[in-house]
Parts: structure tokens; C-alpha cells; sequence
């Protein structure tokens, strides 16, 4: 059976009434200590961004944020920015990795890196902030994502107050898969629109994260034989 509900959230958040309330709501709260408790996995976020004039396109960019993460001791996170690698780090054994101008350069400290990663992995929460006010959720219930119970959600959004100075959000649709016991976004794929006269941008973001206790970090060679 399905459960049915629209959940708008906004500045005050009324009290949750169901389950799926109550989660909808907590997955806008996620931190990494939430996502350490599914274990060794993976999470990939591709956010494609174009600036609009009028119906002129003015630029596109495509971002993809990759992460395999087994413990704190070791992991690798890596961003590309339009094809091109910007940022690749690897914590191997508590070793800290980093490449740059072609090679693998070891670090004094891992810590930094491990802070870099907890405030930088959540691209939902980048990207959709200006709509978070705005957003409903509805249930279309539970379902199966790698193994794991997640509350299926339609995405939309309440029409926002108008402003003749500012980027206001017009358009958001999609689709997002929460984990039933930490509140962590599976799987998503949504879109969403800001305007400002005629001037507008526009955004698709797609999350995959895959739970596996024998997860690929994919170490470099030249690295894992040091």
C-alpha cells in the first residue's frame, strides 16, 4: 500500500505527523556521521549547470563528485570539473595522498583531507539550499535500493514570493530515494530552475551511492606499493 502525503517545508517546520514525515524532514539534515553508518560504499553526484538569457545560452558546466569510503582511514574522493580531475585525494592507511602536475605527492596529515570530505560530499545540499524552503515531498513508499529499505519521493516545490533583485526558484521536479534507518539519500535525480527577469539557471543533479562491504577504492598502484 502506498502512502500519500505532501510535506512543505519551510523556516518553521510543523510538527510531523507520520513516519515518512519524520524522514523526508531528517534527510535534510544528513551529515557524514549519518552516511558512516551504512558502511564501506560509494556515492557519485553529476550536477550539470547552464546560465540562460532570454532563450541564449550563456555557459554549461557538468561537476562530478565521486567517493568510495571504507573507514576513515581509508578513502578517496575525487572532482572533475568539465572532464578535467581538479581535486583527487586518497587516504591509504591513514597515509594521505594527493595528486598533483601528474603524481602522487604524499601528506603530512590526513585530517585535513577527512575535514574536506565531511564538508564538501553533500552536492543535494549545495545545490538545492535556495529551494529548501520551498520543497515538497510525497511518498510513494518503500522500496528496494541495493539491499536496503528506501522511502521513494516525488520532488516539487511551493511557489516562492517574487523578487525583482534576486535569483528566485521557479521550477524543481524529481525523484529521491531516502534510507529507511539513516535518513541518507540513495539515489535522486531532479531538476530545478532560478530566475531573475530573464535571466535564469537550470541544473540536473543524479546521486547514485552503492553500499559494498568489499567497495573498489580504486588506490593507485604507485601508492598502495609505498
Amino acid at each position: 500500500m502506498y502512502w500519500t502525503f505532501l510535506t512543505v517545508f519551510s523556516c518553521t517546520r510543523p510538527p510531523e505527523t507520520t513516519p515518512q514525515e519524520a524522514l523526508a524532514s531528517a534527510s535534510e539534515d544528513v551529515i557524514f556521521a549519518s552516511v558512516e553508518k551504512l558502511g564501506a560504499h560509494s556515492y557519485e553526484a553529476i550536477l550539470e549547470r547552464v546560465e540562460r538569457e532570454e532563450n541564449r545560452e550563456l555557459s554549461f558546466s557538468e561537476e562530478i563528485l565521486w567517493v568510495a569510503w571504507q573507514d576513515w582511514d581509508n578513502f578517496h574522493f575525487r572532482r572533475q570539473v568539465d572532464q578535467k580531475i581538479v581535486q583527487d585525494i586518497a587516504v591509504v592507511d591513514h597515509r594521505a595522498w594527493k595528486y598533483k602536475n601528474g603524481s602522487w605527492i604524499e601528506r603530512e596529515d590526513a585530517e585535513p583531507y577527512r575535514v574536506e570530505l565531511r564538508g564538501s560530499w553533500n552536492a543535494w545540499e549545495q545545490q538545492l539550499s535556495p529551494f529548501e524552503p520551498y520543497l515538497i515531498f510525497e511518498s510513494k513508499g518503500l522500496e528496494a535500493q541495493d539491499s536496503r529499505k528506501a522511502e521513494h519521493y516525488k520532488l516539487g516545490m511551493k511557489e516562492p514570493s517574487a523578487s525583482a533583485y534576486k535569483l528566485v526558484p521557479k521550477k524543481l521536479k524529481g525523484d529521491v530515494w531516502v534510507d529507511e534507518s539513516t535518513a541518507v539519500r540513495l539515489l535522486a535525480n531532479v531538476t530545478g530552475t532560478l530566475e531573475r527577469g530573464s535571466y535564469s539557471k537550470e541544473f540536473t543533479l543524479k546521486i547514485l551511492r552503492e553500499i559494498n562491504p568489499e567497495i573498489d577504492l580504486q588506490f593507485p598502484k604507485e601508492i598502495v606499493a609505498k
